[in-house]
């Protein structure tokens, strides 16, 4: 072949290769130049759960809430940051009668009487603080009330229908801590009325085995000659149905009067329950309940007129609203020795006796 047609051919081959591989690798080039898609980061949280089902830190198990109940449920269990923090994590709103309400019920009561910065003792709407000038100062520690609120807890149902409630230890720390917080007078009643309702409950569960406990121990349990029984503190005569009947009609009573606020009356009617009866020790915790609530209700009136004073430079108007705190004071410590916050009304009243003092003499100067 002569030597042009041979530059030819070689031409002619080298452009069919070319066209042969050069779309491929231009198809190939291509596809690996486009970016792999990618989810955007709105698509990315998109998991299948709900954005406010996820959590910082993880919701106990139900093994831990457990555990967190059977510890809890006594009054002595220790309660500091962690536990705090085990509350914490517990999701809002919890169903009703789940393991998850009680705990959260438990904890808040906790937290009211394990406040998660020390004890600070209140009074009631402001605290009476020894700064020099005897200012009232916000409470800091949040009611029962409102912890179950922003919590979404129903405190009074949860007692009422929650069987891991019903325990001597959890309603013992519930009065504890409403005795411990400014409530309103419909929180307090509602969860009054629950406490009360499984009290009566083991109370009358109590007179039943005291019935029982004293009719078997009446008799010797061996025919042995000098043979006793082993529990002589127990009389050998069961109570008289009569004697609980009346004892029980009595508390009714007592109980209806300090649900009209008559707390002095529902004292004096419950202290009618005689010694000797079998509802005597019912009786003596009833005037402390309502010791405690007549207590509250006087704190809640000398704070009242403690902070009117405050703003009022008139030294003899603002002596008046004293006056009147301290009036409140002196009626809760003369009238409820029963009460379980007396020691903190006394210092109150250390407190306001001496701005008294204080504007005497400005007064006399």
């Amino acid at each position: 072949m002569p030597a042009p047609q041979v530059l030819v051919s070689l031409l002619i081959a080298a452009l069919v290769t070319t066209a042969c591989i050069t779309p491929g690798a231009s198809t190939t080039n291509n596809t690996a130049a486009k970016p792999t898609p990618k989810l955007k980061e709105k698509d990315a949280d998109k998991t299948g759960e709900d954005d406010a089902t996820i959590r910082a830190v993880p919701i106990p198990k139900a093994s831990a809430q457990l555990a967190f109940i059977r510890k809890h449920t006594s009054p002595n269990a220790p309660f500091a940051g962690p536990e705090h923090e085990f509350v914490s994590a517990l999701p809002n709103k919890p169903e009703s009668g789940s393991i998850t309400e009680a705990a959260l019920a438990i904890g808040l009561v906790k937290s009211v009487l394990h406040p998660l910065h020390g004890d600070q003792a209140t009074f009631q709407e402001a605290d009476i603080t020894e700064n020099g000038e005897g200012a009232a100062r916000t409470a800091t520690s949040a009611s029962l009330e409102q912890l179950c609120k922003e919590r979404g807890l129903s405190l009074a149902d949860a007692l009422v229908e929650n069987p891991l409630l019903s325990s001597f230890g959890v309603a013992k720390q519930v009065i504890a801590a409403m005795a411990r917080s400014t409530n309103s007078d419909d929180f307090t009643n509602e969860v009054t009325v629950a406490v009360r309702g499984q009290a009566n409950l083991w109370a009358g569960l109590a007179i039943e085995l005291g019935g029982a406990t004293s009719v078997a121990t009446s008799e010797p349990l061996t025919d042995a000659p000098g043979a006793v029984t082993p529990h002589p503190e127990i009389e050998d005569v069961p109570p008289n149905p009569a004697d609980l009947r009346g004892g029980d009609s009595v508390l009714a009573e007592a109980q209806a009067l300090a649900d009209r606020g008559n707390f002095p009356a529902a004292i004096k009617k419950a202290g009618g329950v005689s010694e000797a009866s079998p509802m005597h020790d019912a009786a003596k915790d009833k005037i402390k309940e309502f010791s405690n609530l007549a207590l509250q209700d006087l704190r809640r009136k000398a704070a009242q007129a403690f902070q009117s004073a405050m703003p009022i430079t008139d030294s003899k108007a603002r002596a008046g609203y004293l006056q009147q705190a301290k009036a409140h004071l002196e009626d809760a410590i003369k009238n409820y020795p029963e009460a379980t916050q007396l020691p903190t009304v006394r210092d109150n009243l250390r407190v306001i006796s001496r701005d008294l003092e204080k504007l005497q003499a400005e007064t006399k100067g």
